[in-house]
């Protein structure tokens, strides 16, 4: 897990949360990944909006699934990305979006469970 990045001007618009996200050329998540071209791995993305969403919303204890996720463009650092989060309508997710300049880099919903084996997984 990666620290979270610096985040400033949060703004709600009904259920929905933006915010920016300043990543530095030498953001910890890009360390590795790649070296001559270094680029935001889609782990990290998917980590911090898990993270944003759990401190912004009242959602289940447990992560379930990642459904509709979409990676658009690549993230190279020194950049402002603008991350919205929206609650799911029953509650139990939310989709996020990552943008620079208006223009989506990724896209996802993340769906939680009250039960930690979830609806559609089984127990091992």
């Amino acid at each position: 897990m990666t620290p979270l990045p610096a985040f400033s001007d949060l703004r709600r618009v009904g259920a929905a949360v933006t915010l920016a996200v300043d990543l530095p050329a030498d953001c910890p998540a890009i360390e590795g990944h790649f070296p001559a071209t270094p680029i935001l791995p889609a782990v990290a993305q998917v980590d911090w909006a898990i993270r944003f969403a759990r401190e912004h919303f009242s959602l289940p204890a447990h992560f379930n699934s990642l459904r509709s996720l979409k990676f658009l463009r690549i993230v190279q650092p020194p950049v402002r990305l603008t991350l919205e989060l929206a609650p799911t309508a029953d509650g139990h997710g939310v989709t996020f979006t990552y943008a620079h300049e208006g223009a989506a880099c990724s896209t996802g919903r993340i769906e939680f469970s009250d039960d930690a084996a979830g609806p559609d997984r089984s127990v091992l």
